[in-house]
């Protein structure tokens, strides 16, 4: 395996020093446990250091092994810089007016965005964005005991903070066409006008989405 990033699955039998001894015979140079399966462990190796096929056969025939996986980064689809692009895709080509004559959404309803962030201030954005009702902001203490601090408005799974602010632009636009603030007279609507927005950054500035990061976004939102 020539990747640098791994997703290791142990059985339930391996115990902790077992998985230690694994990460030190490869050379792992970062690795955590994912907080959703205590089994899953997530491997990162130094550029370059790949370990070697010996130890890596080891590893693979091990019975305290389930299997093991590359960290697979995908990218964001690529869209055109043409300033009328997004009216190409209307809300009339999918009849939403049929729907909203029975109902435009509900502020009750919670739709996380795994993407690479959200433009928090933006007006067609900021009415409809989720807010952790357990989390007092800036207080530096883990309220609501969840395991992130200061998640006030979700959470960055690519740099570990809880600024999930989009530095790609793609989850805005995507966030836009799910819950944009409708029958406002600004900008435009989205399918729901009434929605809670959850920005779960898992993308980084260049459009790279890792599996690793996709996984922990799952488990921080069916948490909630």
């Amino acid at each position: 395996m020539a990747a640098s990033r791994w997703l290791v699955w142990f059985e339930p039998s391996a115990t902790l020093p077992d998985r230690a001894n694994f990460r030190a015979a490869l050379g792992v140079q970062h690795s955590r446990t994912s907080s959703m399966f205590d089994t899953l462990e997530y491997w990162q190796f130094a550029a370059g250091n790949r370990p070697a096929q010996a130890a890596v056969q080891r590893l693979l025939g091990s019975p305290a092994v389930r299997s093991v996986d590359v960290d697979v980064a995908r990218r964001v689809a690529v869209t055109p810089n043409d300033p009328s692009y997004s009216q190409l895709w209307g809300l009339p080509s999918i009849k939403a007016d049929l729907a909203w004559a029975r109902g435009t959404g509900s502020a009750g309803i919670t739709v996380a965005v795994l993407d690479t962030g959200l433009r928090m201030d933006h007006e067609d954005l900021v009415g409809n964005l989720w807010t952790n009702p357990g989390e007092i902001p800036g207080n530096r203490i883990d309220d609501d005991g969840d395991g992130y601090v200061d998640d006030v408005h979700g959470w960055d799974f690519v740099n570990g903070d809880n600024d999930p602010s989009d530095d790609y632009f793609h989850g805005t636009h995507v966030a836009g066409t799910i819950g944009a603030k409708g029958n406002n007279a600004k900008g435009i609507t989205g399918v729901a006008w009434n929605v809670a927005l959850m920005p779960l950054k898992i993308c980084d500035n260049n459009g790279r989405c890792y599996l690793s990061a996709e996984i922990e976004a799952l488990a921080y939102a069916l948490k909630l």
